[in-house]
Formats: structure tokens, sequence, C-alpha cells
């Protein structure tokens, strides 16, 4: 089949060259991977910013729970 011009044994322009890695594909997913790197940094920054000051006991916190025992306490 080598004989033939419309059937050429190689597959053009992307051909890879054994002697030479891939370069271009792995820088593409190095960008990718720090992107996606910068967006969840700046996504936690932005969740701590926006949840700021929020840190009050609630309910759920080990005080209340004691309070909330010693009410039950009393009662009994």
């Amino acid at each position: 089949m080598r004989d033939h011009p419309e059937r050429p044994d190689h597959d053009g322009p992307l051909e890879q060259n054994p002697l030479q890695p891939a370069r271009r594909g792995v820088r593409i997913w190095i960008y990718v991977i720090a992107a996606l790197v910068v967006i969840a940094v700046i996504a936690f920054a932005l969740v701590r910013l926006a949840t700021a000051g929020q840190n009050t006991p609630g309910p759920s916190s080990l005080g209340a729970m004691l309070q909330l025992a010693g009410a039950a306490r009393a009662l009994i």
C-alpha cells in the first residue's frame, strides 16, 4: 500500500514522533489543573468572607447541651 499516493503510510501532522514527548497536551493539562486550583482557592476565600462573624454558638454547641442537660436534671 505504500505505492499508492492517496493512502500514505503516516497520519500526517497528527503523527507523534516517539523521540519527542507530547509536550503540548501535558502543558494544557497543567494549565487546566492550575486554573481549577485557583478557582477553588478563590471560592474558599469567598465562603470564608461570607461566613465571617457567624461563629456564634448555636443550639448544637456543647455549652447549650450542658445547659439543657442541667435543666432536664432539675426537672427530674
